[in-house]
């Protein structure tokens, strides 16, 4: 129930697969692995965007091994193999003993021509145990968190959980360049008293200081400012993928826990910009700049070592292709 629509997108148009001959129409169909059971939808193709778009049938089942296909389906069902045969039979006297010969006679008329069904797209796919993203990570028995050092003065916080369904390649780490990871955890800073105290009023207000004093160490864009984005996900099982192989030997389906843990490495990364800035600061007032007390909080600052509380994190699921999040998910860590 995470979403209705279903989509594939096609590298090259393939606009011919999709002129449906007389005699037949098109379907997308999902065939359980399991029970043979088929459910067939409609489907559209934009030729425009090399798009498929078609929407869930109801009846899937939770956590079951699919074939979805596209199939060319007769309109017409198949005729009998003597549909074509027509009969005649003729009666006659015997004279010699006056009992009556009925004889048939058969003749083919035309040509029947029976056609079949032709798959012309398919691929396996598994459905959740879970109807809702929401209720797979609600369902994930965790730990309390743990503190531990990345380097001297550089802390992060770890919280692992289990579930017997995890992530999967496409969830953890997208395709290559076609679509980034559809499970993403991004920080939440709002009511975060490490980062309102410790961090922003020495770091990040009133950023840039001056032209002169931003970050160029890093690809802001990749995790922001600050970097919200600078939490980590791992698994026991990296990289899960749906195949026929996996699902015949259990692999996809069976209920042992594994584990999934949620890193949060925003302190490395400001620590990064700490040093990045500080050297811009310093640079700056070597090369004249006056000395500001807003300069001169940065330059005095130490390290953004993490204080008791809760530290926020929203995990939210991310179509791909179309980058639309369905659900958002807050967990919490909390600091002893």
């Amino acid at each position: 129930d995470e979403t209705i629509i279903g989509y594939i997108k096609l590298k090259l148009g393939q606009d011919e697969l999709f002129d449906a001959k007389p005699g037949f129409q098109q379907k997308g169909r999902f065939v359980s692995l399991k029970t043979g059971n088929k459910l067939l939808c409609d489907f559209t193709y934009d030729k425009t965007n090399n798009e498929i778009n078609f929407n869930r049938p109801d009846g899937l089942s939770l956590g079951e091994p699919y074939h979805f296909e596209l199939v060319n389906i007769p309109t017409t069902t198949a005729s009998a193999i003597d549909a074509n045969v027509s009969s005649k039979t003729t009666k006659e006297i015997d004279l010699t003993d006056g009992n009556d010969i009925n004889t048939t006679t058969k003749q083919a008329v035309g040509v029947i021509q029976n056609v079949k069904e032709k798959v012309f797209y398919s691929s396996t796919l598994r459905t959740s145990s879970y109807s809702t993203f929401r209720d797979k990570v609600q369902a994930f028995t965790t730990s309390p968190t743990y503190l531990d050092y990345l380097r001297v003065n550089v802390e992060f916080l770890s919280l692992y959980s289990w579930n017997s369904e995890i992530f999967d390649q496409f969830e953890r780490y997208g395709q290559d360049q076609a679509f980034a990871p559809l499970v993403q955890a991004k920080a939440v800073l709002s009511n975060t008293e490490w980062y309102n105290n410790v961090i922003f009023p020495y770091i990040y207000k009133d950023y840039p200081i001056t032209n002169n004093i931003s970050i160029t160490s890093r690809d802001v864009n990749i995790l922001g400012i600050p970097p919200i984005k600078a939490v980590s996900i791992y698994q026991s099982l990296p990289y899960l993928q749906v195949s026929d192989d996996l699902i015949s030997q259990d692999v996809l389906l069976n209920k042992k826990a594994e584990l999934v843990t949620f890193d949060y490495n925003l302190p490395s990364s400001v620590d990064y910009d700490v040093a990045d800035l500080k050297t811009k600061a310093a640079n700056c007032i070597a090369n004249g700049t006056p000395m500001t007390s807003r300069i001169k909080l940065l330059i005095e600052y130490d390290s953004p070592l993490l204080i008791k509380g809760n530290y926020f994190l929203n995990v939210s699921y991310i179509l791909p292709v179309k980058n639309t999040i369905t659900s958002t998910v807050p967990l919490c860590m909390k600091m002893q």
